[in-house]
């Protein structure tokens, strides 16, 4: 025993072996926990992670709506604080308002390219309507949380979406509702034949349908839609029920029409590269958020709405109840000018379109 403590002494270890034990006490739960330590990670039961900083990425995200948007002031905020905590901080979100570093219009285009690693809008964009998640644009549709969930997350729409998103060189994130399409107006709806000839604000799918029941349909940035009501430019419009009262529409609309058309979905798009270059527990963490996030997000917005909803009543919009036939015509239309083209068009819209359907016709 002496001889093995002579050796252990002659190279150097008798500090932590011998008579260094009382002088350096303290430092002795160290060194053992750094033996326990490389033990472990020699036999793989500790993360490389463990002995090396973890990498950190930053996304740069814009917003496509204003700031008096409840897409702006509730998903987009909600969005990045959620990533950077399902992450534990690494995936930093720098938010930028539109137009901060590419207009909202060449927002994909610049996902695509590179310019702006993601982005929140809407789920169309200039001559791109992409299949899954559009097909909620049909009247009568994605009316609640629930069935969305259910298409976008179960019966796979966000798949779907997602292959479609790929194929242009981005990754389809995370979608969920900004509430729902309501006409809103300066004159009453109580038949499809009062729209005809009318001046109406719409954007996406829905301008397509729309214009098939005889409305002069135009397309405006949000942040015109006020002057426009109320200076006459356009007879009414076609937005989501949180800008009732955060952009205060109740002020220059007469009319809100019942039910909704359709609750609409924003989405977060990222470049593809940024996507691949995330090692695979990030990509899983953050595929799990998105299912999560969708009621998540999606509740509050709808919430925002409900209180939205009140207080143009108490303010003194009308609200009126289209009938069920009415409504039917609506989807007819939607179903003539819109959804058969593009499936046509597209195979992913055909495969959105079709699941969309059946689910609805199983109801």
């Amino acid at each position: 025993m002496f001889n093995e403590i002579k050796n252990i002494k002659k190279y150097g270890f008798y500090v932590f072996f011998k008579g260094g034990y009382k002088m350096r006490k303290r430092n002795t739960g160290l060194v053992i926990g750094l033996i326990i330590a490389v033990v472990m990670f020699t036999l793989g039961l500790l993360p490389a992670q463990t002995f090396a900083e973890e990498k950190k990425f930053v996304w740069r995200y814009q917003n496509a709506y204003p700031a008096a948007d409840a897409s702006n002031f509730i998903t987009s905020k909600m969005w990045k604080d959620e990533i950077e905590k399902v992450t534990n901080g690494r995936i930093t979100v720098n938010l930028y308002e539109p137009n901060a570093i590419v207009p909202p219009l060449e927002m994909q285009s610049a996902i695509m390219r590179g310019v702006l690693d993601a982005g929140l809008g809407p789920a169309h964009g200039p001559g791109l309507i992409l299949g899954g998640l559009v097909a909620h644009g049909y009247p009568g549709q994605f009316s609640n949380l629930d069935d969305g969930y259910r298409l976008v997350h179960e019966l796979g729409l966000m798949e779907i979406a997602r292959k479609a998103y790929m194929e242009r060189d981005m990754y389809l994130l995370c979608s969920s509702a900004a509430g729902s399409i309501f006409f809103m107006t300066n004159f009453p709806i109580r038949s499809v034949n009062d729209l005809k000839g009318k001046k109406l604000h719409a954007a996406g799918m829905r301008a397509k349908w729309m214009s098939s029941l005889g409305i002069s349909v135009v397309t405006l940035p949000g942040t015109e839609l006020y002057m426009a009501l109320k200076l006459g430019t356009v007879d009414g419009i076609t937005f989501t029920g949180p800008e009732l009262e955060s952009m205060k529409l109740m002020e220059v609309v007469k009319y809100v029409s019942l039910p909704p058309l359709y609750m609409v979905n924003n989405l977060f798009t990222l470049n593809l590269k940024k996507w691949n270059e995330l090692p695979d527990d990030l990509k899983t963490t953050l595929n799990e958020w998105s299912k999560k996030e969708f009621k998540l997000v999606g509740g509050a917005a709808l919430d925002y709405q409900e209180k939205s909803l009140a207080a143009a009543k108490k303010y003194g919009v009308e609200f009126i109840e289209l009938p069920e036939a009415e409504v039917a015509k609506m989807r007819d239309k939607a179903e003539e000018s819109s959804w058969i083209p593009w499936s046509k068009k597209d195979k992913y819209f055909a495969e959105g379109a079709e699941i969309t359907k059946n689910y609805y016709s199983r109801k």
